[in-house]
């Protein structure tokens, strides 16, 4: 491991024209998010100050609270926003380490939790209870039992399907 470490920025600076070159799909969109979220939060820090557990999540939450910057209206940046973000400097840190300029990358342990206003107490996506099943199973079995009866079909050869 190095003892100097470069300056984050410039750093990350760096490793967005590296994943250009390499082709990284929506690398825009990450310069982007990087100049308006992550440089300036980050602005004379070193990689190692930067690669401090305490002060990612600290950063995690402020992103989470931040106010969108946009026309529609008052509201916190998407959770999408922030994962990305997040993403992104664990990237950076990534490459930090192959680089052998910090020993591990601190974002990876980092967990966003859901704010506030994301919990919903409805969950749309229930499957059916056991009683419920059943009640499913015998009504489509008296449909098919109706529309073999309509078209006279014999009993015994749609029993076999």
């Amino acid at each position: 491991m190095n003892t100097a470490a470069p300056d984050f920025n410039d750093y990350a600076s760096r490793v967005l024209a590296l994943r250009d070159r390499e082709g990284v799909r929506g690398i825009d969109s990450e310069i982007n998010r990087y100049r308006c979220h992550i440089q300036p939060a980050f602005k004379g820090l070193s990689l190692v100050e930067v690669n401090d557990a305490v002060r990612l999540r600290a950063w995690c939450a402020e992103m989470q609270m931040k106010p969108a910057n946009d026309t529609r209206g008052e509201r916190l940046l998407a959770t999408h926003t922030v994962h990305r973000a997040k993403a992104l400097i664990s990237a950076v840190l990534g490459r930090a380490v192959e680089d052998g300029l910090i020993r591990a990358n601190e974002c990876l342990g980092i967990r966003l939790r859901k704010r506030a206003d994301e919990i919903t107490a409805f969950d749309p996506w229930t499957f059916l209870v056991m009683p419920e099943q059943r009640a499913f199973a015998v009504g489509v079995a008296a449909t098919l039992a109706l529309v073999v009866g309509m078209n006279g079909a014999m009993y015994g050869l749609v029993a076999r399907l």
